[in-house]
């Protein structure tokens, strides 16, 4: 899946937990060039019936809980997993492309609800980023596509 619920996912009119984008929907989606609209054209979520390992990213005193899997973007415009991540050597990208430092990161079991969304075909290569807590991460698409290296500037 990808985020746990109650992540903010920046909209043009705001933040929306992500729980609450249905299809249709509109959310800002992240480009080196700066942030254009896009319709959500998927939206599944579970609730927290069953424990979940998922990793806690720390960082400008928020924090963003998601999947191993979860790729986000770093700073150097590379994207990584958040399974991956090394808090001593990686620097994630902000909602401005500015480097955030990354200051934890956390393994743990979480009984929380977990919610994926799309926000463009599998066509569109590359408008497949959204900001959540203030990070460029990828939608579900990149999550379960095949990783390519790709950098995203």
């Amino acid at each position: 899946m990808s985020f746990a619920n109650g992540t903010l996912i920046t909209t043009p009119n705001g933040t929306t937990a992500i729980e609450q984008l249905k299809i249709g929907y509109t959310v800002s989606a992240w480009t080196p060039t700066g942030v254009i609209p896009k319709a959500v054209v998927h939206s599944l979520g579970e609730t927290g019936h069953q424990s979940l390992t998922l990793m806690q990213l720390g960082f400008n005193d928020v924090t963003l809980l998601v999947t191993l899997d979860q790729p986000v973007v770093l700073a150097d415009n590379s994207l990584k997993k958040a399974g991956q991540l090394n808090p001593s050597t990686d620097h994630l990208m902000g909602t401005n492309g500015q480097p955030v430092e990354l200051t934890s990161l956390n393994m743990g079991m979480y009984n929380l609800g977990i919610h994926s969304i799309i926000i463009d075909t599998p066509a569109k290569s590359g408008q497949h980023l959204i900001i959540a807590n203030g990070i460029v991460c990828g939608d579900y698409l990149m999550e379960i596509m095949p990783s390519t290296d790709k950098d995203y500037d």
